[in-house]
């Protein structure tokens, strides 16, 4: 039996794995969170939320494109007093839950995380999607009824990948790393820029509720071919100097 341990602690939450779904994906209904994380997250997020409910955009409202996903759903949602119950019912399930939420402004900000008890900025996540749009050269206009929107998937990674090593630079709380993880590899390189933790969406549409394991059990392998004992060990290391880091050359392994 493997020692390694993937728990991590973030903002005085301990998850058992380091791995949550991306806000707006899969966050609608507790029994489809509680399944995110039985298949290994170690805490859930809801669907973003404000003050009062939204219908969003019409459809089409999502397109798959080669590099990742396209949306524009315009936050629809069914305002934060209908989440109270459902954050209550994951808890009580034994799921620890972050909820996102949205505002038009200070004030709403303020109204939303007080009805969902949460106050303070305990922890950041970067990045939300990056704009971007796609055409239907059938119809000639474009596929999304809003025309542009949030780009998501392996195009984004590079530049969230360059968010959380600046963010992580910056600031003194944990980061959460978020952008086109999809594999075990990505994980890894995020909890080297500095992310102590990360959110997966669009890898859920593309691999299904299995990513969350496959990814857990390639950063386990990692850790334990590198000599490391935790995820906690490799958060930032890119970050240090050789020296800070110390030799680990007798025992580093390169995997493909």
């Amino acid at each position: 039996m493997s020692k390694i341990s993937l728990a991590v602690e973030v903002a005085g939450l301990r998850l058992r794995s380091p791995l949550m779904n991306a806000a707006g994906v899969l966050g609608m209904s507790p029994p489809i969170l509680k399944r995110v994380y039985d298949s290994g997250a170690g805490a859930v997020v809801t669907k973003s939320v404000g003050p009062v409910p939204r219908t969003g955009h019409p459809n089409p409202t999502l397109v798959r494109v080669s590099c990742g996903a396209l949306n524009a759903m315009g936050l629809p949602n069914p305002g934060a007093g209908y989440f109270v119950d459902e954050i209550k019912a994951l808890k009580e399930m034994g799921v620890p839950v972050v909820a996102s939420f949205f505002g038009g402004s200070i004030e709403e900000f303020a109204e939303v995380a007080g009805t969902l008890s949460e106050a303070g900025a305990d922890a950041i996540t970067a990045v939300n999607t990056l704009k971007g749009m796609a055409i239907d050269i059938d119809f000639r206009r474009p596929v999304l009824t809003n025309v542009t929107g949030g780009l998501s998937g392996p195009a984004v990674k590079p530049v969230a990948l360059r968010c959380v090593w600046e963010v992580a630079e910056a600031v003194d709380v944990p980061v959460i790393g978020c952008g086109g993880v999809t594999t075990w590899r990505d994980a890894v390189e995020y909890f080297l820029a500095g992310a102590s933790a990360l959110e997966m969406g669009t890898a859920v549409m593309t691999h299904g509720f299995e990513v969350y394991g496959k990814v857990n059990e390639g950063i386990r392998r990692y850790l334990e071919e590198n000599g490391f004992s935790g995820v906690k060990e490799v958060v930032g290391l890119a970050h240090q100097t050789g020296e800070q880091q110390g030799s680990r050359a007798d025992r580093c392994s390169i995997r493909v």
